[in-house]
């Protein structure tokens, strides 16, 4: 699930283009998530935490050869705490609008 998270953030800021700013990025993000779970009586589990980072490494991974095939000049602008603002309004919008069991009543009656 994090791997549009490791393509994308150097893609459309680059200066996170750098392994150990992915990394950081991705298990910081995962670690939000988890332990915002302790409010609503979710499970936690460590495994999750390493695989969303994992797979925030591994679409990382992805934008570098994306990158060298496509020769993609780097590109200048943006703000440093853009991808910040970002990523907490999309983690406020999943945690306060997001309802799965309205979800499955909808689908399911």
């Amino acid at each position: 699930m994090f791997v549009p998270l490791g393509f994308l953030l150097p893609l459309i800021w680059p200066k996170t283009d750098n392994f150990f700013v992915i990394l950081v990025w991705g298990f910081g993000f995962s670690l939000l998530i988890e332990l915002s779970q302790l409010l609503t009586h979710r499970v936690t589990d460590v495994d999750v935490l390493l695989m969303n980072t994992l797979g925030a490494v591994a679409g990382y991974v992805l934008f570098k050869f994306f990158a060298l095939v496509t020769k993609r000049g780097k590109r200048k602008g943006g703000s440093a705490w853009e991808p910040l603002l970002y990523v907490c309004v999309m983690f406020a919008g999943r945690f306060f609008l997001f309802n799965a069991m309205g979800l499955a009543r909808l689908l399911y009656g």
